[in-house]
């Protein structure tokens, strides 16, 4: 984490999530690269540069170690990309979704599952 010096400040961040790319790969039949999700926290994106992979707890750590307070987390998406989403654009409930999605994705049970963690923290 950079310099973050003013007491109070807010600091809103997103990572890749550990579980979530796991959760991915498995989805797509790929065991070996779930495992090695698992082992190594790492990731390419495409053929882009390396990517750190994150859960909540290791996080927080870093959070707090740098002299902050985690507030909220989000993990996206928490459920809907597990099926098709347009049914529900079809029978007039995106909106019903969206509700719904925003209160799976901030329960504490199931942070880390989305594909990406979404941070808010604050300076002590």
């Amino acid at each position: 984490m950079g310099v973050f010096d003013d007491s109070g400040s807010i600091l809103l961040f997103g990572t890749d999530s550990k579980y979530g790319f796991s959760r991915l790969s498995l989805s797509q039949g790929d065991l070996v690269e779930a495992r090695k999700f698992l082992r190594t926290n790492e990731t390419r994106c495409g053929m882009g540069p390396g990517t750190h992979l994150y859960t909540v707890t290791k996080m927080q750590a870093r959070i707090e170690r740098n002299g902050c307070q985690l507030r909220r987390v989000a993990s996206t998406p928490g459920i809907s990309d597990t099926f098709d989403s347009d049914i529900f654009i079809e029978m007039g409930k995106w909106d019903e979704l969206k509700e719904l999605e925003m209160e799976i994705c901030t329960t504490s049970e199931l942070q880390g599952v989305g594909l990406h963690l979404l941070f808010i923290a604050q300076k002590n």
